[in-house]
């Protein structure tokens, strides 16, 4: 009988730190309202009269991106950070992310399994974090990522979602730096295995130290406003260590900028990268990409090269805060823009307030007039149109609909009586009516709050 109630007793344990993976239903591979054509830049750049009128040239970029950094506060500049700071900044600050984190009602997900957090696993992160160790006045030491990593809320790498079962939104992950990011170092960790950073577009939280080398503002200063760059204009651009591509290092998204150390007749380019001696200090080292997969400084910015560099990302995967190395809404535009040199700033609400706004609604707003605003002040490809949550690149009229290229993960449908998650969980072309329509979340055209267009200011 003891046995029995023994087993009785693990089963119920086991079954309740156990949560099945959640399923959803599939989107189709030929989403509504999109024909097979729509799937290629040139369909939309066709629609445009001058495609490759130059929009901004290169000092006006400058221009726009003092402005978007003027007005951000989800942008910094770490090249002019301070070098000193006061311990109750980066306490605060650490504090309040770790508040931000703190939730009982989320789980960690291992594998299948999910088990509920408890107030000892946030006080161990808390005594980790060490604030109690900060000096009243903290030099700040500067650095560059090295390899691809991912910024978090707090200290660790468990993921926390808030729905047992469910795998892809981790509640602290902000974002994902690219090989070649600089950073502000504020702390330390207890465990000596974390740095608290300041990164340009994540702004504050927390990097694995193995994934950051330690310069002085000099050396920062110098690798990343080079004189000769290079720009990743493919979705992933492999890195190697021999020129011969058979000592494989790391790949860098869309947009991110390397300096290189020559160009000639091969179609290898020899790029830097950052790293340390045995002594920790910094120092550069070769790494090798294919010449096909880059560009030598910005590309123009012009409306064909916008749609074009946007499609390169058709079809790939969709990741929450960059999870799996991938991107999500805000990161897909991010990265279309940076190929041309503009910053832009992390998160969908922050995009949505940079560069030419020409149009503010709210759940009233009535969808002809937005659709007035769509018709007579938007450019394709230049134009951001923002809902709640979610961020979204115009690509043009089509049968006098507007359609969008973005990167989403599912969106809601009546199936019967009830309404069901549909998973796209990728980059796609939808127009702005049919996703939606009729349901709680209600279609993009409804939804949609702000439009912008990635100008200078008026």
């Amino acid at each position: 009988m003891k046995n029995k109630l023994l087993i009785i007793i693990l089963c119920l344990f086991a079954t309740s730190c156990h949560h099945r993976e959640i399923f959803y239903y599939g989107a189709p591979t030929q989403l509504p309202g999109v024909i097979k054509d729509m799937k290629t830049p040139g369909f939309w750049i066709s629609k445009i009269q001058y495609p490759d009128k130059i929009l901004l040239n290169e000092n006006e970029i400058k221009d726009l991106n003092l402005s978007i950094i003027e007005k951000s506060e989800a942008l910094k500049d770490i090249g002019k950070f301070d070098t000193t700071i006061k311990n109750d900044d980066i306490k605060n600050k650490i504090i309040e992310l770790f508040d931000y984190s703190k939730n009982e009602d989320l789980y960690i997900v291992t594998g299948e399994n999910s088990k509920k957090i408890t107030a000892k696993y946030y006080k161990n992160i808390l005594k980790n974090m060490d604030t109690g160790n900060i000096s009243d006045k903290v030099f700040v030491k500067f650095g560059i990522i090295n390899h691809y990593s991912n910024q978090r809320y707090i200290p660790t790498n468990d993921q926390l979602n808030d729905i047992p079962g469910e795998l892809f939104f981790d509640q602290i992950q902000i974002s994902g730096l690219d090989v070649g990011t600089p950073a502000a170092v504020l702390h330390e960790s207890l465990d000596k295995n974390w740095f608290f950073i300041c990164s340009p577009i994540a702004t504050f939280g927390w990097i694995e130290k193995k994934y950051i080398n330690l310069c002085n503002k000099k050396e920062m200063d110098s690798y990343i406003n080079p004189e000769n760059f290079i720009i990743s204009v493919e979705p992933k651009t492999e890195i190697f260590l021999n020129k011969e591509r058979t000592n494989y290092y790391d790949y860098v998204k869309m947009g991110t900028k390397l300096p290189y150390k020559v160009i000639d007749n091969s179609d290898i380019i020899e790029i830097l990268l950052p790293s340390s001696d045995e002594n920790s200090n910094f120092k550069i080292i070769s790494g090798f990409v294919q010449k096909n997969r880059i560009n030598f400084g910005y590309i123009p910015y012009t409306q064909r090269n916008i749609i074009e560099q946007a499609f390169k990302l058709l079809n790939t995967p969709y990741g929450w805060g960059d999870m799996f190395g991938e991107q999500d809404c805000s990161r897909f535009i991010c990265e279309i823009f940076a190929s041309f040199g503009i910053i832009l700033p992390r998160n969908s609400g922050d995009q949505a307030k940079t560069g030419n706004i020409c149009g503010e609604f709210n759940e009233e707003t009535p969808v002809n007039e937005k659709l007035n605003v769509i018709k007579e002040k938007v450019l394709p490809g230049v134009t951001l149109l923002r809902r709640n949550g979610h961020i979204m690149l115009y690509l043009g009229l089509c049968n006098d609909k507007p359609y969008i290229i973005h990167d989403t993960w599912a969106y809601s449908k009546k199936l019967g009586f009830k309404e069901e998650t549909i998973l796209i969980n990728k980059v796609v072309v939808t127009d702005l009516f049919l996703l939606g329509e009729n349901t709680k979340s209600g279609s993009p055209i409804e939804k949609i709050n702000v439009i912008t267009n990635i100008l200078l200011p008026d």
